[in-house]
């Protein structure tokens, strides 16, 4: 009884919520895209539109967060009649952080009306015209995973939602990331390489570079940021046919030095500033997007790639200023807050 009653205090969403967050309790975590597969192709594949729906999918150790905001930010200014989805994890306070359309968050309602579906679906219990026969004879369960669904809300709410540009950041890794299920994004983008995850990923940087480069698709380009193994990620592209391999300094030339840009290290040219560094691989992705997909991209001005490349997520080095309320400034108290969570990250 007194189980019950707690449970009664939960809300619509909070109940959705805390049942997607028990899934990796019943449904272990294993590596591979058969489960977000299965359910993209019960959903319609709605992210493998290229010619109606640009993708950009952002790998990387660090700054893939970072960049896939700033691009995101950046469209959403060119043109307020775009809708632009962002797909990003992990959240900080809010689970409807990791889905959100020009800047807003998925509402508790829509989380309310499309987690269920996709419950069905792995299920078997909903399907549409032979797929729903044909699960219906295999009874197929689909033992989806916490990240696996919440890859599938996000897709299955762009698709609702209408999103004419969808970022999407991956989870981890890239090859076997459930994001990686697109199948012709109109941009792959590697920020960084760094070790990480090595149980997973492997033990080298050129191992792990291997596991990013997964998401560089056949015909399509990619842009790598300037710490990755060039040599290892250059062979990975012409090994899975993609269209070009860019550099930064490829698309925009080499880094000036000037007053505004004083953190390059002018040995090895490399912005030594990870905020810079992340609104330089931005803008790059921008004037690549600009050549491809002139019909969305083409209109982006210089002034709006400053503006929108200048927003920084959460939690980046973010100082926070604490009062004790009495309004005295002696008794501030500055505090910084910071998820970096590799070695990498820590020394930049």
């Amino acid at each position: 009884q007194q189980q019950q009653q707690q449970q009664q205090q939960y809300t619509p969403y909070e109940e959705c919520v805390r049942r997607l967050y028990q899934t990796n309790l019943f449904n272990p975590v294993k590596l591979g895209l058969q489960n977000i597969d299965a359910i993209h192709q019960a959903l319609g594949r709605p992210m493998d539109n290229p010619d109606h729906l640009p993708v950009i999918h952002v790998a990387g150790t660090n700054g893939k967060g970072s960049v896939a905001l700033k691009i995101a930010n950046t469209v959403r200014l060119s043109d307020p009649n775009l809708r632009v989805g962002l797909f990003c994890s992990p959240h900080v306070s809010s689970f409807r952080e990791r889905m959100q359309i020009n800047g807003q968050l998925i509402s508790e309602d829509d989380v309310i009306r499309l987690l269920p579906q996709l419950y069905d679906i792995c299920q078997g219990t909903k399907r549409e015209g032979k797929q729903q026969q044909q699960q219906q004879q295999n009874n197929t369960i689909i033992p989806a995973t916490f990240f696996e669904l919440t890859t599938a809300l996000a897709f299955q709410y762009f698709h609702t939602s209408r999103a004419d540009v969808v970022v999407l950041e991956t989870g981890l890794g890239g090859r076997l990331d459930a994001t990686n299920v697109i199948r012709s994004p109109a941009l792959s983008i590697i920020t960084s390489i760094g070790l990480e995850h090595t149980r997973i990923l492997g033990n080298t940087v050129q191992e792990i570079a291997l596991e990013k480069g997964g998401i560089i698709k056949p015909g399509r380009p990619v842009l790598v940021g300037p710490n990755v193994p060039h040599d290892t990620l250059r062979e990975c592209a012409r090994e899975k046919g993609a269209s070009g391999y860019y550099r930064c300094e490829d698309v925009m030339g080499l880094v000036q030095q000037d007053q505004e840009q004083s953190h390059i290290n002018t040995d090895t040219d490399i912005i030594e500033d990870y905020d810079e560094e992340n609104a330089r691989t931005a803008e790059a992705a921008i004037e690549l997007l600009k050549i491809s997909h002139p019909s969305i991209f083409g209109s982006i001005s210089k002034d709006t790639i400053k503006r929108g490349t200048a927003i920084r997520p959460p939690c980046r080095f973010e100082e926070v200023v604490l009062r004790d309320g009495n309004g005295d400034d002696n008794d501030e108290l500055t505090v910084i807050l910071d998820v970096a969570h590799n070695p990498p990250a820590m020394e930049y």
